[in-house]
C-alpha cells in the first residue's frame, strides 16, 4: 500500500505540473495569435469580457486539471478504504482463528487432565493404552473449529455398548463363545483410541469392566448418557 500512494503522489504532481506547462503554453500561444492578429489584450474591467472569451479555452485547463484531481482523490480514498476493510477483516478472521485455536487446546489440554485423574481411579487400564488425542476427537470430532459438541459418532458407540451389555444379560455367552465377544471389544473400543489386551477370559471381564467405569466417568463430566452396569463381567 505505501507503494502504491507513492506512485499515486508521483501521479499526481506529474498532472499538476503538465496542466501548469499547457496553460502556460495556452496563454502564451493565445496570446501570440491575439498580438498577430492586432488585438489588444488587457486585464482591467472594461475588457474583462474579451479576456475571457480570448482566453476561454486556457482558462478551462485549471479546472479540468481540478476535476481531474477530485476524481483521482476520490478513486484513491476508495483503495484505501477497501484496503483498510480488508486489512481490518483479515486481523479480525487471524484475530478469531487464533482465539479458536488457543480455546481448543485449553479444552484439549483440560480434557487431557481429566482423563489422567480418573485413570488413576480405576485398574487394569493404563495411560499408555489410551491414545488421548483420538480418544478426544472421536468425542469432539469438530473441536479444531470451536465446536465442543458431543459428536454423533461417540453417542453411537454408548448406544451400541448399552446394547450389547443388553444383549447379553439375555442371552448370556458361554466360555468357548466368548473369545468372538473379547475380539469385539477390542475391536470397538479401538475405535475411540483404546488398545485392549486380548487376554483370557477372566482378565479381560476386569479390563471391560473398568472401561465401562472410566467411560462412565467422563460421561458425567460432560452429561452424557451413561453405560448400564454390565453383568455379564461379574
Amino acid at each position: 500500500m505505501e507503494k502504491f500512494n507513492k506512485k499515486i503522489d508521483v501521479s499526481i504532481k506529474i498532472i499538476i505540473f503538465s496542466s501548469f506547462i499547457i496553460f502556460v503554453i495556452f496563454f502564451l500561444v493565445t496570446t501570440y495569435q491575439l498580438y498577430k492578429n492586432g488585438v489588444d489584450v488587457c486585464f482591467v474591467d472594461d475588457c474583462l469580457g474579451n479576456f475571457l472569451e480570448y482566453y476561454e479555452n486556457t482558462l478551462k485547463i485549471p479546472p479540468a486539471t481540478l476535476a481531474i484531481l477530485t476524481l483521482i482523490f476520490l478513486w484513491h480514498a476508495s483503495n484505501i478504504y477497501v484496503h483498510t476493510y480488508n486489512t481490518t477483516h483479515k486481523n479480525n478472521l487471524n484475530t478469531q482463528m487464533v482465539n479458536t485455536q488457543t480455546t481448543y487446546l485449553n479444552h484439549y489440554k483440560n480434557f487431557s487432565e481429566i482423563l489422567d485423574h480418573y485413570l488413576s481411579k480405576v485398574e487394569f487400564i493404563s495411560i499408555q493404552s489410551i491414545d488421548k488425542f483420538e480418544f478426544y476427537h472421536f468425542i469432539h470430532n469438530d473441536s479444531v473449529n470451536g465446536d465442543f459438541n458431543i459428536s454423533q459418532r461417540y453417542n453411537e458407540f454408548i448406544d451400541d455398548i448399552n446394547n450389547n451389555i443388553l444383549n447379553l444379560q439375555n442371552n448370556p455367552i458361554r466360555d468357548k463363545e466368548y473369545r468372538f465377544h473379547i475380539d469385539e471389544i477390542v475391536k470397538k473400543f479401538s475405535m475411540i483410541g483404546f488398545s485392549l489386551p486380548n487376554c483370557p477370559r477372566k482378565e479381560f471381564m476386569k479390563i471391560e469392566f473398568n472401561c465401562y467405569i472410566l467411560l462412565n466417568l467422563i460421561n458425567k463430566s460432560k452429561n452424557i448418557k451413561e453405560i448400564n452396569s454390565p453383568s455379564h463381567c461379574f
